[in-house]
C-alpha cells in the first residue's frame, strides 16, 4: 500500500499490532508498505480496522496461489552438515488428541515461546506440564523457529523481486529460485505479476547481480527499507 508521507509508521504499527498479519515492511523511499496477512487482506478490512486510513492512498491485493519455499526453509550455508542436523527437529510423530490443557499450554507458548515447564506449571503439576509439552513436540503440535538478523551475516539488503514468468514454466522457475542460496521466500501469487521472491543480498551489486541472472520477460524489485514485524504467530489462530 501507498501512504501519505509521515503516517507510514503509524500505518505500518498498525498492522504489525493485528494478529491476522504476518509480515510488514517499510520499503526504501518510505511512502509503501509490504504486508502479508492471513485469509487476505481487502480494502474494507483496511479501511475498517486501520487509524489515520485517509492516508492510504492505493492498495494492491494479491493471493498466495503456491508456497514453493519460505524462510523456515532458508539456510544460511554457515553451518556444517553435523550441526543442521543436529539443530533440525525430528519429523512429527503420530498426531494427538488435544484436551483442554493441551490447548492452554499451546496458547502461552504461543505468546511467549520461552516458557519453560515451571512457567507453566500454573496451568497443571510441573511433571505433568513437561511430558505434555514433550508429547506435543514430537506429535509436531508445537514447534518452535528462531529470526535471525541477516545483517549479522553480511546481508545488508532485503529486497522483493516480483516477475512475470509465462504460466508453462512457472512451477519450474518457482522450484528453481526455492533452492537459490539467497532467496528465503518464493510465492507464486495472483496479480500484474505472478511469482515473487524474498532475496537477502551482501549489497546493491549482489542484488543486481541476482536480477540480471533471472531469466524471465520482466522483473520489478523492491529493497526493504524497514522489518517492523516478522512472522510471529498470531495469538487469536485457532489451534
Amino acid at each position: 500500500m501507498k501512504v501519505l508521507r509521515g503516517r507510514t509508521q503509524v500505518i505500518a504499527d498498525a498492522l504489525a499490532n493485528r494478529d491476522d498479519v504476518l509480515f510488514v515492511d517499510i520499503l526504501a523511499g518510505g511512502e509503501e508498505i509490504s504486508a502479508v496477512a492471513l485469509g487476505g487482506l481487502d480494502g474494507r478490512l483496511v479501511h475498517d480496522a486501520l487509524p489515520s486510513t485517509s492516508a492510504v492512498t492505493e492498495l494492491r491485493a494479491y493471493s498466495v496461489l503456491h508456497v514453493f519455499s519460505d524462510a523456515t526453509q532458508w539456510r544460511t550455508g554457515l553451518l556444517t552438515a553435523g550441526e543442521v542436523a543436529a539443530l533440525t527437529p525430528p519429523p512429527p510423530g503420530e498426531d494427538v488428541t488435544l484436551d483442554d490443557l493441551d490447548r492452554r499450554l499451546l496458547a502461552r507458548l504461543a505468546a511467549d515461546a520461552r516458557l519453560g515447564p515451571g512457567e507453566l506449571a500454573a496451568e497443571a503439576p510441573e511433571s505433568t506440564v513437561r511430558r505434555r509439552v514433550e508429547r506435543l513436540a514430537a506429535a509436531g503440535r508445537l514447534r518452535t523457529y528462531a529470526n535471525i538478523d541477516a545483517r549479522a551475516l553480511g546481508l545488508e539488503v532485503d529486497a522483493n523481486v516480483w516477475m512475470t514468468v509465462p504460466p508453462g514454466r512457472l512451477d519450474e522457475v518457482g522450484r528453481a529460485l526455492a533452492g537459490h542460496p539467497m532467496v528465503h521466500g518464493t510465492l507464486a501469487t495472483t496479480g500484474v505479476t505472478n511469482l515473487m521472491a524474498a532475496v537477502w543480498c551482501r549489497d546493491l551489486g549482489d542484488l543486481y547481480s541476482f536480477v540480471t541472472s533471472l531469466d524471465v520477460p520482466s522483473a520489478e524489485v523492491t529493497v526493504v527499507a524497514k522489518a517492523v514485524k516478522r512472522a510471529t504467530r498470531p495469538a487469536s489462530q485457532n489451534i
